[in-house]
């Protein structure tokens, strides 16, 4: 199956001295690898964090990958070698606390595969309907799923940054997976991290695609809503916009 596939990407230092998001975008006419790296604000060098495990993820994929994309097997072993990369930084002066969340896609010939640790969320369309979001590894996420909040009520719970999993973390990187699984011409994907989906709602980012001729519409018009959101404080926000 041919795909044109084509991407649009974005990042913000937002009301924060430092951004310490990381996007990597590789797209070729068949295939794409798209990563984000959300560092931890409360950890040292964050930024060099998301850095490290997003230039891994996107090596170890573009080493690894097939004509049909990377199996399940491979994309989690490419986030393991992220995890390693980031331990072995935090073995230098000032580096220890060091961590970092991903999301990532992989995009070959009509299929696709991800694979996430931690907030930064991906969410994937297909004519025009929701089809699935990852699962943070957050403890809002798991009072969503115990049906103590609601799904849109994760936004803004006093929890959500608490999180369960982190590359950089000993026992705290397994990723969550996903793929591959079969696509169709005029799918979409967004790739974002939590500074990002924060201020949109569900149906704000599905509105927004359904009114948008490429990713970078898309992504003008969700960045036009976060931009309204006013808040001066607001965290370093990152996206990726993928249409195939």
């Amino acid at each position: 199956m041919f795909m044109q596939i084509t991407a649009y990407a974005h990042t913000s230092q937002g009301g924060r001295p430092v951004n310490e998001d990381t996007v990597k975008v590789w797209a070729g006419e068949k295939q794409g690898i798209f990563v984000v790296a959300d560092g931890l604000g409360g950890h040292h060098k964050g930024d060099t964090a998301s850095r490290m495990a997003a230039e891994a993820i996107l090596g170890g994929l573009r080493q690894e990958m097939g004509p049909d994309g990377p199996s399940q097997e491979t994309m989690g072993n490419v986030f393991q070698q992220a995890n390693h990369t980031v331990l072995e930084g935090q073995k230098e002066e000032g580096h220890k606390d060091m961590m970092t969340t991903a999301v990532a896609l992989a995009i070959g010939h009509g299929k696709a595969s991800w694979g996430y640790v931690g907030d930064s969320r991906l969410y994937h369309f297909s004519n025009g309907s929701l089809i699935s979001v990852t699962k943070d590894h957050s403890l809002s996420f798991k009072k969503y799923l115990f049906g103590e909040i609601s799904w849109e009520d994760i936004r803004e719970d006093q929890d959500r940054s608490a999180l369960l999993r982190a590359i950089g973390g000993e026992q705290r990187c397994l990723p969550g997976l996903a793929g591959p699984v079969e696509i169709s011409e005029g799918d979409a994907f967004l790739l974002c991290s939590d500074g990002f989906w924060e201020y949109l709602s569900t149906d704000e980012i599905k509105d927004s695609l359904f009114e948008a001729p490429s990713p970078e519409a898309w992504a003008k018009a969700m960045l036009a809503l976060w931009e309204s959101r006013g808040n001066p404080n607001r965290d370093n926000a990152s996206l990726i916009t993928v249409f195939a």
